[in-house]
């Protein structure tokens, strides 16, 4: 039994999502109660939305092509 490549494409684009989620709970693990942090730092903002931005367009990218190989391939079959 194989998997879908569609559905390899799917889980790729919901995928792309997670590098923003572990920036956000890395802030929430470290955020304290008195001091108002940015979510971004001013000193290296450029940098940090550079890790988030990049991952997140390698899978949705990836997700997408997977995806359309698949329903290509799949109405060949």
């Amino acid at each position: 039994m194989t998997v879908p490549l569609i559905s390899i494409g799917v889980y790729l684009i919901l995928g792309a999502a997670v590098p923003f989620g572990m920036y956000l709970g890395n802030y929430l693990l470290h955020r304290r109660d008195n001091v108002k942090q940015p979510f971004f730092p001013k000193e290296q903002m450029d940098r940090t939305v550079l890790k988030i931005a990049i991952p997140s367009a390698v899978f949705f990218i990836a997700g997408i092509i997977c995806f359309g190989c698949g329903i290509y391939f799949e109405s060949m079959l």
